[in-house]
């Protein structure tokens, strides 16, 4: 690849473990449902996050964060 390509990438929210609650008020807003609770703890199924971060606004602890990942 060179410097004038692009290469392809998304983005997803990631959650820290440190900080989640479980509380589960990002679930709702998930139009894409890619956030689940396991164990009291919510996890985001990256395959379907389409990083719109509806979720971001609704974490009271801040543990809701938007990655770049790269596609390639």
């Amino acid at each position: 690849m060179t410097d004038s390509e692009v290469r392809p990438y998304k983005f997803v929210v990631r959650i820290k473990d440190e900080l989640c609650t479980g509380c589960e008020n990002c679930l709702p807003l998930c139009p894409y449902l890619a956030m689940k609770n396991i164990g009291n703890r919510v996890y985001v199924l990256e395959e379907k996050c389409r990083g719109c971060v509806r979720c971001l606004p609704a974490c009271p602890e801040e543990a809701i964060y938007p990655v770049k990942i790269y596609l390639d």
